[in-house]
């Protein structure tokens, strides 16, 4: 409703309605790296009715919903990718990640092997740490585990850490028993790191 009048009257500012949706997009992705996520998707849901067939924009929306935790609501946008493009990296990574963070992992897999290959795993799971973290923060830690677990699934290294964080918010969380099954999955892995991650766990655990 705010953006409409914008694009009706878009001859008054001597722009075409195809330019004014290139720089929206950008303010989109602008607003979503200053963590201003609802003005973003706004955004995102008025260039996707103004161009059902622009895939960028179904792209775009169903990422600023994975940035909110909203995992369904970016599967069924990842659907409507799939149904314009079956092969869409994008669209294929995002019906993965919003399973994943559903803990439908197994349902993930089909997705993840369409895309194998053609993603950059270390960027996916530090964006995915890190978001897991800021919503740890915000004490929002169901929606942290979504995070949390794909970073796990993307990770070829540094497991342990992730695993760390993840037992560490649910025990923040109040999830003791949930928090208590990640935390032998720590103490199965091997090496050094997996070791002081388990001892600094236990001190902030019997701290409380």
């Amino acid at each position: 409703k705010l953006l409409k009048p914008i694009f009706e009257n878009s001859d008054d500012y001597n722009i075409s309605k195809g330019t004014l949706s290139t720089l929206l997009s950008c303010y989109s992705k602008s607003l979503l790296s200053q963590n201003r996520i609802d003005e973003a998707i706004v955004i995102q849901e008025e260039l996707a009715k103004k161009s059902p067939k622009n895939l960028d924009h179904k792209i775009q929306l169903a990422k600023a919903n994975i940035e909110k935790a909203e995992w369904s609501v970016a599967y069924k946008i990842a659907e409507k990718i799939l149904e314009l493009d079956q092969k869409n990296t994008d669209g294929n990574l995002i019906s993965a990640q919003s399973l994943i963070g559903m803990n439908k992992t197994e349902e993930a897999k089909s997705f993840l092997d369409k895309i194998a290959g053609q993603c950059e795993l270390s960027t996916l799971v530090s964006y995915f740490n890190n978001r897991g973290i800021a919503y740890i923060r915000r004490k929002e830690f169901v929606k942290a585990l979504g995070f949390y677990r794909n970073a796990l699934v993307f990770s070829q290294s540094d497991k342990e850490k992730i695993i760390f964080n993840m037992a560490l918010g649910l025990f923040k969380g109040n999830f003791k028993k949930e928090g208590m099954n990640v935390l032998k999955s720590l103490k199965k892995m091997k090496g050094f790191q997996k070791l002081l991650a388990t001892k600094i766990l236990l001190k902030r655990i019997f701290k409380k």
